[in-house]
């Protein structure tokens, strides 16, 4: 699974410093579309998410860790981020951009859904903070 896609805030939406939607979040993402192999299969995924409208993330494939960096914005409850891979395999990094629904009480990040720009993959995902 490599896909992950935000974008930068200007602050305006961001929640305040002190905000539960800053730190670690760990899940599992579920692939739905790509090589047919994997469709159906979950993986580890993480974002480390920062309070300057930057995130990071960590997701497993088959023997791969796939890093990307990028941005991300929350209106409400709605949870958007951009990334580019850092270290996609071939060499050429991949945009992606996804989403999800944010409960700031549950510290959850539900309905996740995650597009590839390049390969063309999707997948869902759910994370909880740990930190």
């Amino acid at each position: 699974m490599t896909l992950l896609q935000g974008c930068r805030s200007d602050g305006s939406d961001v929640t305040p410093v002190n905000s539960p939607i800053y730190g670690l979040w760990t899940g599992t993402y579920t692939v739905s579309a790509t090589d047919p192999t994997y469709v159906g299969k979950s993986f580890f995924f993480s974002f480390t998410i920062y309070e300057d409208g930057t995130l990071t993330y960590k997701g497993k494939t088959p023997g791969n860790d796939v890093y990307a960096y990028g941005t991300w914005s929350l209106s409400g409850n709605d949870f958007s981020f951009r990334v580019t891979t850092l270290n996609y395999d071939g060499g050429y990094q991949h945009v992606q951009s996804g989403n999800a629904t944010y409960t700031g009480s549950q510290n959850m990040l539900s309905n996740g859904t995650i597009a590839d720009s390049v390969t063309g993959g999707k997948s869902s995902w759910t994370m909880k903070r740990v930190n």
